[in-house]
């Protein structure tokens, strides 16, 4: 698996499990979702590098948010592996409120040197989604006029900077309109 991460555990044993998981990382990380979206899966592969049976128990997720994450297909539990086998299990994030949440996929077998393999998850539930929410500030303006009274004309040049603080992202092609008032306060009149 290409660009996986491998949990080895050499043993002096007959019995040896690997672990495998995607995106070369130390743990499931299914990022930032909004509270109450699934993620796509997340696969875990379970080998025996061994030259005797592997035999892997009921996997199992707990910890503080276990509620957040869900095993979806579990080819895993209780299967008896013989050597060099292999089996899967995916899993996801369903998060149920904001904040970084933890948990721990538990695989436990017979290999006496690790009898149960710990993996951490970790996902960021976000709040309720307000959707973009653009504004800006000047960060240079420059005037130059001619002319008096209503028949003056204008001339503005400067840069503005415009920012999103909503907490979804702004779609491509979304434009900002904007305008210039003598009042140095906007009011719903303004419009």
């Amino acid at each position: 698996m290409d660009g996986d991460y491998v949990w080895h555990f050499a043993t002096a044993s007959e019995v040896n499990i690997v672990v495998t998981l995607p995106d070369n990382a130390d743990r499931l990380d299914f990022g930032e979702l909004p509270i109450g979206g699934l993620s796509s899966e997340k696969v875990v592969t379970v080998s025996n590098n061994g030259i005797s049976d592997l035999s892997v128990g009921s996997l199992s997720i707990s910890g503080t948010n276990s509620g957040d994450f869900a095993i979806v297909r579990d080819g895993c539990s209780s299967r008896t592996l013989g050597r060099y086998g292999n089996c899967t299990v995916s899993l996801v994030f369903m998060p149920s409120s904001s904040g970084t949440k933890t948990s721990i996929l538990s695989i436990p077998s017979n290999d006496p040197d690790s009898p149960t393999v710990n993996i951490p998850l970790r996902g960021t539930g976000l709040g309720p989604s307000t959707g973009p929410d653009l504004t800006g500030r000047w960060l240079a303006l420059n005037q130059s006029c001619s002319g008096t009274g209503i028949s003056s004309r204008c001339k503005l040049t400067g840069s503005i900077e415009i920012r999103n603080e909503g907490n979804v992202k702004v779609p491509k092609g979304a434009y900002v309109s904007f305008f210039l008032s003598s009042d140095p306060s906007w009011g719903g009149g303004d419009l």
